[in-house]
């Protein structure tokens, strides 16, 4: 049985299990909910809802679903093209308050994510070298590609 996977619900079960694996020492979130493209995190002390947009254009469109949320993250797969998105959309980003952005590669060799908070690396960092920090953090993951993230998770389909 060939059996398509889409990218997007791979992403979100990736992140609800690192969430999941995150919180272990921590023990504060209550509940995590998969609604569609959305993965909500009821925690003790806040909730967070995260939208999943494996391969986004325009990060500002990307997040108006969630942009009314206290809390709010995206996830994206960590490819060159989100990540000119990034930087396309960086003065906005870097405005939005509670914001968190998750680069992830679940076949990476390297580290499997990585994870910025527009706001705050705005405020620690000199604008300088913001594209030269921020590459920086892409490169400890693996570069991947729409078409490499649809052959793995159609192949892992395959072997379930």
């Amino acid at each position: 049985m060939n059996q398509k996977r889409d990218p997007a619900a791979y992403l979100a079960e990736w992140l609800e299990r690192y969430l999941k694996n995150r919180d272990l020492a921590f023990r504060k979130i209550n509940a995590i909910k998969m609604e569609g493209n959305f993965v909500k995190v009821e925690s003790k002390d806040k909730n967070t809802t995260y939208i999943i947009v494996p391969f986004v254009e325009d990060f500002e469109s990307a997040l108006s679903p969630v942009l009314s949320e206290p809390h709010k993250g995206i996830a994206v797969f960590n490819t060159a093209k989100n990540l000119a998105a990034l930087l396309r959309a960086w003065n906005k980003l870097s405005s939005i308050d509670n914001l968190i952005i998750y680069f992830v590669n679940p076949f990476s060799n390297q580290d499997k994510k990585w994870i910025i908070n527009p706001k705050t690396h705005h405020l620690i960092s000199d604008e300088e070298n913001l594209k030269e920090g921020i590459n920086a953090m892409f490169l400890t993951v693996d570069e991947t590609s729409e078409e490499e993230v649809r052959r793995f998770v159609n192949e892992e389909a395959g072997r379930v």
